[in-house]
């Protein structure tokens, strides 16, 4: 007789899940426009309980102006002015992954949110502006509310909470390091505002290489990094330099973009990120493949 062998992992997982897949069946029940923002509340919980758990999702290709404009929604009575300055959308283009992004986003705008509360303004408003550099990638957050308390601004060195503000900034700045970037803090005449330098996964790439047989495709990607000041390689005949980063079309003419991957990535120390509009679910597993981009994303 089979016996379940389940581990204590597994019972918390399950315990956990369970209300809160209670809790969107429920919403379901009631007002569309409340019901879909349940939804995106429980859906995050779930990722903080599969992350914690050790549990491996795979998050599909993100819009960096989608998962922004998410959030925002859940604060029905603020203000939000937003700016897309950037050149970039693609969540991939950046060494951060949309779990750590969003967790990022939901701390400093409860922060903002909980601060806006207490201000009592008649006008409580958000502004949130993306930009970006040939290297980095920023995110500037700002309200009109209380500002950072001194502490705050001073480090962050204590955990202990201010209006529930340290702890969620304190894990915003370890999230940031782990993705070799920075948060930086100051306070407006009124309000807070947290600029957040997200490096691009090419920063620092001795050069950057595009194996491309589509002339229509490689010249409008080669214009695309020119207006970010990045100069790049197109289908180079000599190997690629150390260090360097490799966007690889999966199909080529005159030879599959998967071996030729696998033969510079045995003879030269590089970062390659495979793009391809087929379903790259059964691709992620490739040890020569550092990355997976869908070939939209490409034109940046």
């Amino acid at each position: 007789m089979n016996t379940l062998n389940f581990t204590t992992k597994d019972h918390l997982i399950h315990d956990l899940k369970a209300p809160l897949q209670r809790i969107q069946a429920l919403s379901s029940q009631g007002d569309q426009k409340i019901s879909i923002k349940i939804k995106k509340c429980t859906q995050y919980l779930e990722e903080i309980i599969n992350s914690y758990m050790g549990v491996q999702t795979i998050s599909s290709p993100s819009s960096i102006k989608s998962i922004i404009s998410n959030k925002t929604e859940l604060y029905p009575n603020i203000k939000f002015n937003i700016d897309f300055n950037s050149k970039i959308d693609q969540l991939e283009m950046l060494t951060i992954d949309a779990f750590s992004l969003n967790r990022i986003l939901y701390n400093l705008l409860q922060n903002s949110y909980e601060s806006l509360m207490k201000s009592n303004h008649r006008l409580a408003e958000i502004t949130i502006e993306t930009k970006n550099t040939n290297k980095d990638f920023f995110i500037t957050i700002s309200d009109n509310g209380r500002g950072f308390p001194p502490h705050i601004l001073n480090g962050l060195k204590s955990h202990q909470s201010h209006e529930g503000r340290g702890i969620g900034l304190s894990a915003v700045k370890k999230i940031l390091k782990d993705s070799a970037g920075e948060i930086t803090l100051s306070n407006e005449r009124p309000g807070a505002k947290a600029i957040l330098r997200i490096p691009l996964i090419f920063k620092g790439a001795s050069e950057i290489v595009l194996y491309e047989d589509d002339p229509c495709i490689y010249k409008y990607v080669e214009s695309e990094f020119k207006k970010i000041n990045t100069s790049i390689n197109i289908n180079p005949t000599k190997a690629p330099k150390e260090g360097a980063f490799i966007l690889m079309d999966i199909k080529l003419n005159n030879q599959c973009g998967l071996k030729l991957a696998k033969s510079l990535k045995e003879k030269v120390n590089c970062v390659i990120f495979l793009y391809t509009s087929y379903d790259s679910s059964n691709l992620k597993t490739l040890d020569f493949i550092d990355g997976l981009l869908p070939k939209e994303a490409v034109s940046l």
